[in-house]
């Protein structure tokens, strides 16, 4: 059945051109929930932490999938794949700064 064409056109893995040029820094973890993961959920409903889980190994897929496309196009861009985290702050707050490490001179 495949995409609609005019979905298709919107779709930055398969028309990763719109990007070239910008400073680009992706990052995505595996889902796999750390040490400092358990104290942070351990009072929480345990679908928290299993959607987060899901949802990061999700964004993982997804961002390899964006890497790829990008690295075929030879657009330039950085990736900071980790090994383990879940979709959420205890992952996010440490990636603030590598993050804008790498992108704050195309905001200067």
């Amino acid at each position: 059945m495949g995409r609609p064409r005019s979905l298709g056109r919107n779709d930055v893995v398969l028309n990763p051109e719109g990007l070239r040029g910008t400073q680009l820094y992706l990052s995505a973890a595996n889902g796999e929930i750390t040490n400092g993961e358990v104290a942070y959920y351990a009072d929480k409903e345990i679908t928290d932490q299993i959607t987060g889980s899901l949802l990061e190994a999700g964004s993982r897929h997804c961002t390899e999938n964006l890497s790829v496309a990008l690295t075929k196009s030879g657009i330039e861009h950085t990736t900071d794949f980790l090994d383990q985290g879940a979709h959420g702050w205890p992952m996010f707050g440490p990636q603030l700064q590598p993050a804008w490490d790498g992108i704050k001179s195309a905001l200067q």
